[in-house]
């Protein structure tokens, strides 16, 4: 027990120390069908600092397809979680929450980049590296590099068809032009 201290008569520290440890990336789950890549920090990191594009995805430990991620998942991300909103004498500043997991809402273009290639075709393909300072503390601490590709921890597949959002047929040319709304393998249309 302590004797506690009234206001009036506060002290001050006698020493301080504050936080200089940078948070580490623990693991992460794929999930291709909501195109959504969950990451579990060693502490709260702060949403707002995200930068996505420090975020790389590989097919293998070593070597294999590589997709590195792009701002555009930073703004996804971002515009996917509720910002608060305050002033200083400046201007309008945002704020986002916190936590020790963040959900990435994978851009459109980076989410077509991943399943145009092996990376995350199954569980055993999916690797993530994470560059220094891809997201912070909550006292500024950049996050500190991966040293290396970690594995996932969960995947889902992507089990959602394509579906046919446009088409051009040529009669002069002979040719039928087919755009879906991802990315698909040609091989295996049947027509």
């Amino acid at each position: 027990l302590f004797d506690p201290i009234p206001d009036e008569a506060a002290r001050a520290t006698d020493a301080f120390a504050p936080d200089s440890t940078a948070p580490e990336l623990l693991r992460f789950q794929v999930d291709v069908d909501a195109g959504t890549l969950t990451l579990n920090f060693t502490e709260y990191v702060f949403f707002g600092s995200l930068d996505a594009s420090l975020f790389e995805m590989h097919s293998a430990e070593d070597g294999g397809d590589s997709v590195a991620l792009t701002d555009a998942t930073t703004a996804d991300t971002l515009e996917s979680y509720d910002a608060y909103y305050y002033w200083d004498s400046r201007a309008q500043h945002a704020y986002y929450s916190f936590g020790d997991t963040i959900t990435l809402q994978l851009a459109m273009d980076d989410l077509d980049a991943i399943k145009a290639s092996a990376v995350a075709a199954d569980g055993a393909s999916s690797w993530l590296s994470a560059s220094t300072g891809a997201i912070s503390d909550m006292t500024g601490n950049g996050l500190a590099a991966t040293g290396g590709r970690k594995p996932g921890a969960g995947y889902i597949a992507d089990a959602t068809l394509p579906k046919l959002s446009a088409f051009d047929l040529d009669l002069d040319q002979g040719t039928l032009n087919l755009e879906f709304d991802e990315s698909v393998d040609d091989d295996t249309l049947d027509l």
